[in-house]
């Protein structure tokens, strides 16, 4: 099997979510699995902090930190080429999407 902790320890970029929202965010994950990093909202026009983790498998969870967007979750899979995909949802303003990603090296 693949250790996704050490292929996807480099910066990932995604270029554009959308739905009932659309932006960007960029994390980089770590050897032991955390997700750091930041979404940008185009709606709301503002950056936020986000956190989360990885399984061994490639499959992630982060949320956004604060504000307005707290509560935001992004769930998907990375594959062994970098690529991710995956959804979006803010519960609490019964909004959701889709994302893609790549891994920047």
């Amino acid at each position: 099997p693949i250790n996704y902790y050490i292929l996807i320890s480099y910066p990932f970029s995604c270029r554009h979510y959308i739905g009932d929202d659309a932006g960007t965010w960029n994390v980089t994950i770590n050897t032991v699995g955390s997700i750091s990093g930041s979404a940008k909202s185009n709606y709301e026009v503002t950056t936020f902090a986000v956190s989360g983790t990885i399984s061994s498998d490639g499959s992630f969870q982060f949320a956004v930190g604060a504000g307005t967007a707290k509560g935001a979750t992004f769930q998907g899979t990375i594959d062994a080429n970098g690529n991710c995909t995956g959804s979006w949802i803010k519960i609490d303003a019964g909004i959701s999407g889709t994302f893609s990603g790549k891994q920047t090296t």
